[in-house]
Formats: C-alpha cells, sequence, structure tokens
C-alpha cells in the first residue's frame, strides 16, 4: 500500500516529471537536486566518504562534488518518469550497449546473461 509520504515525494513528482519531456525532466531534476541535495543531512556521508577518497581535493571541490553527485540523482530520478519511453522510441539515440569479450549466451541461450546499466558519470 502507497504511504501518504511516498505519494507525496515520488508519485506526484514522477507523474509531474512524466508531463515534460525527457530532456527537459532531467534537466529539472537535476537542477532542483544539486541545489536541495547538499543542505540534507546525507551530504555529511557524502562528502566525508568524499574527504576520505580525495584528501588532497580542497573543501571548495568537494561541495562541487557533492552538488553533482545530488544533481545526478536527480536527473536519473526524473528521467525514472520516462523510462518507457526512453527504452521504447528513444533507445537508439540514448542507450549504448557496449558488449566487452565474448559473450556465452550468444552461442548458448540456456545460460543467463547479467546486464548492468550506468545512467552517467558525475564529470
Amino acid at each position: 500500500m502507497l504511504r501518504a509520504a511516498d505519494l507525496i515525494c515520488i508519485g506526484i513528482p514522477l507523474t509531474l516529471l512524466g508531463c515534460l519531456p525527457t530532456d527537459r525532466a532531467s534537466f529539472l531534476g537535476r537542477q532542483l537536486l544539486s541545489r536541495l541535495g547538499p543542505r540534507l543531512a546525507k551530504s555529511r556521508v557524502i562528502r566525508r566518504n568524499l574527504n576520505l577518497a580525495f584528501p588532497e581535493k580542497p573543501p571548495q571541490e568537494i561541495d562541487v562534488l557533492v552538488s553533482r553527485i545530488w544533481g545526478n540523482a536527480g536527473a536519473v530520478f526524473a528521467e525514472y518518469a520516462h523510462l518507457k519511453t526512453i527504452c521504447d522510441r528513444e533507445a537508439d539515440e540514448r542507450l549504448e550497449v557496449t558488449v566487452h569479450g565474448e559473450i556465452e549466451t550468444f552461442r548458448n541461450p540456456a545460460k543467463p546473461v547479467r546486464i548492468s546499466r550506468r545512467f552517467s558519470s558525475i564529470g
């Protein structure tokens, strides 16, 4: 059962983002979360992890990375409203399939294949 908080935080925004074109929704999600995300408590964990991973980076660069991480999460969230469109009608222009080496499933369809996806990069 959908809780009221889920509806407010996820359902309504996804419905509204679904009314926009894919690129505009992605842009809006990126802009919104890149500004709001760094103010959330979760950003302390992100900032701490980035400081551990990149001790040589000054705080200003860490702040930029935190903002980009949140912006990327916002774009991915916004694109979920358009996932069917992206997969069905925009796959050729938006999805890139890269095969590294021989894939057993092509020779033997009875063997399962693992598929992973990377939505985008921070930089």
